[in-house]
């Protein structure tokens, strides 16, 4: 299996209609820079800028590669071009292919499951060992139109003159009508999401397998912005040990993307805001709030005071706070009426830098704290959407604030 962050494959590259024409070059994959092809040269048929929907390659390994929707961004003695997917081991005849199924693994995620399933057997007290090992059962869980699976597989490597075994966990997705590869990227990057809800952090997805005419290959598609590899690589063990069942982990991919169809903007600005490490604190606030007021709108277009013909934004993080239990509030100093008056007034200086606002919004160390009571009031009403226990929920509060609160910074 081919695995992220770093890759490069070095071979033959021509275009599909000019064989003839072949230039030796080196692929490369890196999770900041997408995927570069350099090569000697130029393919004959292309100009500066152009659009080339399909690229093929030969590599040294004797894989088959298809680069889909690149572009020339350089040509002189060498020319550089950048490519949207890779797809290993296939040359492809057009773009437009359309698939039904994924399978895709992420990183640690074999280590949350703790499987042990490698035995060692010491044969005659020297050094002949006989290694055993024992797949677990896959798990599906079946939805609508979805069926997913958790599924294992063996790996083996030699280093030297050492020979590992280990284990890999998957999860394959399959739907009924199939779709292309820009639905896929964008199914993935709802997945990603999940992730970083789970982790606090962007999580990339690797081994990425569709399924093409009963044919299975891997893909690599160009990284989204702000997905990278550095995180807690023991965190997720944790929550999924004493909260993520596995039997359950499929339902909740399934309900976070369900709720996806129903709230994109809000999960998209809420999941962009863990993985944009570059926004400031005040952008990051302001996207907060309103994904959180937008929250409201979704889920309670019908909202109502009694004796009041206007609901502001007051009122409704007022609701929204009411709805916190007591646990959780305590927690996180989440006093009721102070906690939404701070974050109006805040939201409403750094919206309209009016002067008679300005004594009334926090600032520095106040506003980081209050950026945080923000993410964790929207993290608490996803956790609740996607059916998450109540005695989960409040866990991975508790972890969440080890992990941020008494260390705030801004990016």
């Amino acid at each position: 299996m081919t695995d992220l962050p770093n890759q490069s494959f070095y071979g033959q590259w021509f275009l599909p209609d000019d064989q003839e024409n072949q230039v030796w070059g080196t692929l490369t994959y890196n999770i900041n820079e997408g995927i570069t092809l350099e090569v000697g040269g130029s393919f004959a048929s292309s100009n500066f800028y152009n659009n080339i929907d399909i690229i093929y390659g030969f590599v040294e390994s004797g894989q088959k590669i298809t680069l889909i929707n690149s572009n020339v961004i350089s040509m002189s003695f060498t020319s550089k071009i950048k490519s949207s997917i890779v797809a290993l081991g296939v040359h492809l005849d057009n773009p437009n292919v359309v698939f039904n199924s994924v399978k895709f693994s992420f990183p640690q995620f074999t280590g949350w499951l703790e499987e042990n399933i490698i035995e060692f057997k010491q044969l005659d007290g020297k050094n002949n060992i006989e290694i055993t090992s024992k797949l677990p059962e896959p798990i599906s869980y079946q939805k609508d139109s979805k069926n997913y699976e958790l599924l294992y597989d063996n790996r083996y490597n030699k280093l030297k003159n050492e020979f590992h075994l280990s284990i890999d966990a998957f999860i394959r997705i399959t739907i009924e009508q199939p779709e292309g590869f820009s639905y896929w990227r964008r199914f993935l990057y709802k997945i990603s999401g999940f992730l970083s809800i789970i982790y606090f952090h962007p999580i990339p997805i690797s081994k990425i397998t569709l399924t093409y005419d009963n044919r299975n290959f891997e893909v690599i598609f160009t990284p989204l912005k702000g997905i990278d590899d550095e995180y807690d690589r023991h965190y997720g063990k944790k929550l999924i040990n004493s909260s993520l069942a596995k039997m359950k982990i499929l339902e909740y991919i399934d309900n976070w993307l369900n709720l996806y169809n129903d709230l994109e903007e809000i999960l998209d600005i809420y999941c962009n805001n863990i993985r944009y490490k570059h926004l400031t604190l005040q952008t990051t606030f302001l996207h907060l709030s309103r994904c959180i007021e937008v929250f409201h709108h979704s889920k309670y277009p019908l909202f109502q005071i009694s004796g009041k013909s206007r609901i502001t934004f007051k009122d409704r993080m007022i609701n929204l706070l009411d709805q916190i239990p007591e646990s959780i509030k305590n927690l996180y100093d989440l006093q009721t009426i102070d906690t939404a008056e701070h974050i109006v007034d805040s939201r409403n200086y750094l919206t309209h830098f009016n002067e008679r606002l300005k004594e009334k919004a926090r600032y520095g160390k106040d506003l980081i704290y209050l950026t945080l009571k923000l993410r964790v009031l929207m993290l608490y009403f996803i956790l609740k959407e996607l059916d998450f226990e109540e005695s989960t929920i409040e866990e991975i509060m508790k972890v969440f604030k080890s992990k941020f609160w008494y260390n705030p910074k801004v990016e």
